[in-house]
């Protein structure tokens, strides 16, 4: 018996390691199933991240198939978008869903684009046009074409496109107004911000995550900061100013919001600042950089590692790197040239190409930029505006440029080619106000 109990024993383990050998024991793992769908409706050159039950965040540049995750079996999922592509607004449908059991191939991400508007500051005409940026990029005049305003230069718009702010030199007030969901400017309350005649200013800018605005005073060589209420509405920080270089023109935040740079007229200085979390600047340890004869404006790339300098008397640009510390070194070739009464500049949103107005010539400069930061002229240079061609901008989704004349109280309309090449609308240009000087576009 001792015999036959053993071969039975032996048996049973053999039998025991063969079930376990087929899975039968449950042990294996369990299956994974991907997560995922279409994307529609996404614009060139422009990304969508989306996130699965609050995970990492997955970025996607291009329309069609997608994957962000994956699950166990009989696992749960949900998507959402966890930041939006420039101006655009996408949407999830069959989204979320549990008990996966087969890869999931039918979540629907769609983007639609948000209507874009512009704005031109009439400075003689003491009002602000506005506009609709159609379809194929030409402006068109809102039902109610301008709102009254100051003697305004200067023009900026909140990150989230729901205000306003004009700078009126010769006033030396600020307008303020809340933009509708139809692009149209309505006034708050007050409508104004009275500066003093110790101000006029002439520049103004919004700290690119909102919350703050600076306007340069040139009258005595400082700039304001304020910060903004909840309902758009401005108060002067503490301390209510700062000090610039002589006759500061402009300020610009790098897209960070760390750093501002004012480009000083008198005696062609570029002042440069720290911005607090309060939104308070502080000057740098170097509080300025030299750059050519009269600057007048500072352009900054979308990366925040360049920035470029407009030389009103001498028609150059002044090209400096951004350093971490966010002080500006000039690169080894530190000035091209632009066109005569060079004023005003922008960067298209890839940082590839750049623009400058030339008010002297009545053209647009335009430029290649190289992966070191080096503006290189395209063929041909620059490309006819009109009167006095006083400054541009690109539409946020980098399509069209668009450029204020203010000898003939008109904007030029171009369209952008992948190459950076400028080619004008089928219309031209549109009218404006009286003197326009400044002009935004935002969505």
């Amino acid at each position: 018996m001792s015999f036959r109990f053993c071969i039975y024993a032996v048996d049973l383990i053999a039998a025991s390691l063969l079930v376990t050998a087929c899975g039968g024991g449950g042990d294996g793992p369990a299956p994974v199933y991907s997560i995922g769908g279409t994307i529609a409706g996404l614009g060139t050159g422009l990304s969508v991240s989306l996130t699965n039950a609050g995970g990492a965040a997955v970025g996607f540049s291009a329309n069609g198939a997608f994957t962000v995750a994956t699950v166990s079996s009989n696992g749960s999922y949900s998507v959402a978008v966890a930041s939006q592509p420039r101006g655009q607004t996408c949407t999830v449908s069959a989204g979320s869903g549990g008990q996966v059991a087969a890869n999931v191939t039918s979540i629907q991400v769609l983007c639609i684009s948000q209507p874009e508007f512009a704005y031109v500051a009439n400075e003689v005409g003491r009002s602000v046009s506005q506009y609709l940026v159609a379809a194929n990029g030409s402006l068109q005049p809102l039902a109610t074409p301008t709102v009254a305003s100051g003697d305004i230069s200067g023009i900026a718009v909140d990150p989230t496109a729901q205000h306003l702010y004009a700078a009126g030199a010769s006033s030396s007030t600020i307008s303020q107004y809340s933009i509708g969901a139809d692009g149209a400017l309505h006034p708050l309350t007050p409508p104004t911000l009275t500066l003093g005649n110790s101000c006029l200013p002439a520049g103004i800018a919004v700290h690119p995550k909102g919350g703050f605005v600076y306007a340069t005073c040139a009258a005595n060589n400082a700039l304001a900061q304020f910060s903004v209420n909840p309902d758009g509405s401005l108060t002067s920080l503490a301390p209510a100013t700062v000090a610039t270089g002589i006759a500061p023109n402009a300020i610009t935040i790098d897209p960070a919001g760390q750093h501002a740079y004012v480009p000083n007229s008198g005696d062609d200085s570029v002042s440069q600042y720290n911005v607090g979390a309060d939104g308070t600047l502080t000057a740098m340890t170097i509080p300025t950089v030299m750059a050519g004869r009269s600057p007048v404006t500072v352009a900054i790339d979308a990366a925040g590692q360049h920035a470029y300098v407009v030389n009103l008397t001498d028609g150059t640009v002044s090209q400096f790197a951004i350093l971490a510390s966010g002080m500006l070194q000039p690169l080894p070739v530190a000035h091209v040239a632009a066109g005569h009464g060079a004023t005003g500049m922008v960067i298209h949103p890839s940082g590839q190409f750049a623009y400058v107005a030339n008010t002297t010539d009545g053209t647009v400069s335009q430029y290649a930029v190289d992966a070191g930061g080096d503006l290189l002229p395209l063929t041909p240079a620059s490309v006819v505006a009109g009167g006095f061609a006083v400054a541009v901008s690109i539409d946020p989704n980098g399509h069209y440029l668009y450029a204020v004349n203010n000898g003939i109280d008109t904007v030029s309309q171009y369209s952008i080619g992948a190459d950076g090449h400028l080619t004008p609308m089928a219309t031209p240009s549109v009218a404006t106000g009286s003197r326009p000087q400044a002009i935004v576009t935002a969505y």
